[in-house]
């Protein structure tokens, strides 16, 4: 397990993963899933332990109803998983429920301009 060296190291681990244009979206994405909870987010196949999910829900709840601030939620969800192989685990669920919600094979950090109703 690749232990945690900070929010560079994370930064750097999301730029690679989504585009820059994208991961505010992904983000906001997540932050609106994350507020139903950690059994409704495990149900959609993102587990994540409930003492994250909790510790997490007050910033959601920002970043859903201030409609920005998505990019940092991600990287508060990485440093709060506590490593990168987490982290991976938790994006790549993430893509696979924006896949099956939003069909058409768009995959959200590829550069597509893709969102919530859009598939």
């Amino acid at each position: 397990m690749t232990a945690w060296a900070g929010d560079a190291q994370l930064a750097a681990f999301l730029a690679s993963r989504f585009p820059a244009a994208n991961a505010e979206q992904i983000g906001r994405i997540s932050a609106s899933l994350w507020m139903a909870g950690s059994t409704a987010l495990a149900a959609q196949g993102i587990c994540v332990p409930e003492t994250v999910q909790g510790a997490l829900a007050p910033a959601a709840m920002q970043t859903v109803l201030g409609r920005a601030g998505g990019a940092q939620f991600l990287l508060a969800v990485g440093a709060r998983l506590g490593s990168l192989e987490a982290f991976a685990r938790f994006l790549t669920a993430l893509e696979a429920w924006y896949r099956r919600e939003h069909g058409s094979g768009v995959h959200p950090g590829r550069g597509a301009e893709a969102g919530p109703g859009s598939g």
